[in-house]
């Protein structure tokens, strides 16, 4: 009886795992796992490559970007020496794409790849990256409003960035 409940667990795992994929790209460990990358660029194969703003989610509302009422699009790209690019692109009345703006500067994304700051003509951003995957990147920050009287209040934005 034994020998037989041994054999049907040993086929259900090897059934189970065969049909089972974890896809870890992005986060293998570093040549020396013991080190503390914060601050570094390296080992962020997950986060490089072009993404593109897919929509945008303010307290819990989400909102598609600018693309679906004036044809605004928007895209950031990661460059595996700490470079980062952001392009705008804008549509005419004509509908037709405009010169893009684009905007250049670095990125550190912290060695737990839970940060993400990105330092441009803008200024520094820090944001907090929720979930990062081979097709997907959404990242959150803080908005600040000040309001009269010297308060301050804000809300949670939180980016989704699809990869193309």
């Amino acid at each position: 009886m034994l020998k037989i409940l041994n054999i049907i667990l040993v086929t259900v795992l090897f059934v189970s795992c065969n049909k089972a994929t974890i896809d870890l790209r992005g986060f293998e460990p570093s040549e020396n796992s013991n080190s503390n990358n914060s601050g570094n660029t390296g080992n962020n194969s997950a986060l490089l490559g072009k993404w593109k703003l897919d929509k945008v989610t303010e307290e819990g509302k989400t909102e598609e970007p600018e693309e679906d009422s004036d044809g605004t699009e928007i895209f950031i790209e990661f460059f595996s020496n700490g470079k980062v690019r952001k392009t705008f692109i804008f549509m005419d009345e004509d509908n037709k794409p405009m010169e893009p703006m684009i905007g250049e500067g670095t990125y550190k994304l912290s060695g737990d790849k839970k940060t993400l700051t990105i330092d441009d003509e803008d200024g520094e951003e820090v944001v907090e990256i929720t979930s990062l995957t081979s097709t997907s990147l959404i990242y959150r920050s803080w908005v600040s409003i000040s309001v009269v009287g010297g308060d301050s209040n804000g809300y949670w934005t939180s980016m989704h960035y699809v990869r193309v």
